[in-house]
């Protein structure tokens, strides 16, 4: 939207309009928003600044769309059975492998539960010798998924040790959890394991994301298990954690969301990265979470122009981004010959007006946008207004002179000027160096434009 900008003299005062985001959702259905809040949509700069833009940026805050479907798939071998070498549950002691597998899927499903996941649904494969896909709700008959809460946790809890290691079965044993009616369009895959299973080859269904995890050091993302992961769409990854209590924050991170890196792009001109100098705090950053972020265009030139910032992230879903743009105009002071009102004659410079600035010294001044200017003095450095836009002058450069404006005869009610020029002029200016045609934003940016008159330069 425009914001409403209200000029007073020279000072903008821009409406008191909040700074309304670009809201959007990741693949996975995640919240994604960007915010420019300075400048505001319509602000005006001087011709050459550089515009300073402040903003926020966030992901996992806001409201999702609770778009996808995640299936943990758990290996409960025999090999799960041995001690971890850590502890995983907080309980006091080493825990067994199983046990730290377990953990890892309640952490994740703790973050799935929370209200700004986009996880909407959840299934749970077990798989040894064989598989199965468990029955996660206690409601009658079989309930292959469920919402993120307690009744994973519950379906998680009495799985025990004991068989061997066979990908392809959990594989066949997913397909059947990913055809259940309830499946969302963003399906993502936890498969976990801390051995190297036999695998005879399979499929998933389109667009599914894979994520597996190599458990401890008894299993790497190697040979089946790559090929595993392979199965999966873009974005697909495995990961080996050979340190099992690290598997809890590795298994929340792939169904999580990530704020990646933020963009800055004027006009279409191609975007540049924001530097994490420019952003607080550094990205990326894991959601749900949010940034403010304080950078800076390079100096641009009169006219309109776009300004837009781009957060880029990450959900289960894979890569997304969402963009706020806002328009800015620079303005550049302005200082046209005209006719001397006396004849209605518009003298040129030596060289039949290659110099292009007047002889006899009258002017209109104003500025691009329509707002009022100064006239500055350079000899003496005497100022004098400000002059709204579109005011005729006349400029006297006079080394002996003291500097000063009076108003003619446009201005001061006589019908003449005083000095036999007719009555078109608004005010004659008198300093001892050329006249500077100064405008000022807002902001304290200043552009100044030069009315040359005798004596040179001219």
């Amino acid at each position: 939207m425009k914001r409403t900008v209200f000029v007073l003299a020279l000072v903008l005062v821009v409406g008191a309009l909040p700074a309304i985001a670009a809201d959007g959702n990741l693949p996975g259905g995640t919240a994604i928003s960007v915010a420019i809040d300075d400048p505001a949509d319509g602000d005006t700069f001087a011709e050459g600044a550089a515009v300073d833009v402040h903003g926020t940026a966030a992901v996992g805050v806001g409201t999702p769309i609770k778009d996808t479907t995640v299936v943990y798939v758990i290996d409960v071998s025999g090999s799960t059975f041995a001690f971890a070498g850590v502890n995983c549950d907080g309980v006091a002691g080493i825990d067994r492998v199983l046990t730290c597998e377990k953990e890892g899927i309640k952490a994740a499903n703790a973050a799935a539960a929370d209200a700004n996941s986009s996880v909407a649904n959840s299934g749970v494969v077990a798989f040894q010798t064989g598989a199965a896909a468990l029955d996660v709700d206690p409601a009658a008959g079989t309930q292959l998924l469920t919402a993120p809460g307690p009744n994973i946790d519950a379906a998680v809890a009495p799985l025990t040790s004991g068989g061997g290691t066979n990908f392809t079965a959990a594989i066949t044993a997913s397909n059947t959890v990913f055809a259940d009616a309830a499946v969302k369009p963003t399906k993502l895959l936890i498969f976990i394991t801390d051995g190297f299973g036999s695998f005879g080859g399979g499929a998933l269904p389109a667009g599914t994301v894979v994520s597996s995890f190599a458990v401890g050091t008894g299993s790497a993302c190697t040979g089946n298990l790559l090929a595993v992961t392979a199965l999966g769409a873009a974005g697909s990854s495995c990961e080996e954690v050979t340190d099992p209590s690290d598997l809890a924050d590795a298994i929340t991170d792939s169904i999580g969301s990530s704020l990646d890196s933020l963009d800055l792009e004027v006009d279409g001109g191609g975007a540049t990265a924001i530097p994490n100098s420019d952003i607080d705090p550094d990205l990326p950053l894991d959601g749900p979470d949010s940034v403010d972020y304080w950078t800076t265009t390079a100096g641009l030139s009169a006219g309109t122009h776009e300004i837009c910032v781009t957060a880029n992230g990450t959900d289960a879903g894979g890569q997304g981004s969402v963009e706020d743009c806002v328009d800015v105009t620079l303005v550049a002071a302005t200082c046209v010959e005209t006719e001397n009102p006396h004849g209605n004659k518009k003298p040129t410079a030596p060289a039949n007006g290659g110099q292009g600035q007047n002889q006899d010294g009258f002017y209109v001044i104003g500025s691009t946008s329509g707002e009022a200017v100064f006239v500055l003095d350079d000899g003496s450095g005497s100022a004098f207004g400000p002059f709204a836009d579109g005011t005729d002058i006349k400029y006297t450069e006079d080394d002996d002179a003291v500097p000063s404006v009076q108003a003619m005869g446009a201005n001061n009610g006589s019908g003449n000027n005083g000095e036999n020029q007719g009555n078109d002029t608004d005010f004659h200016v008198i300093g001892t160096g050329d006249a500077l045609v100064v405008y000022i934003d807002g902001f304290g940016n200043v552009t100044t434009t030069a009315c040359l008159v005798p004596p040179p330069p001219q």
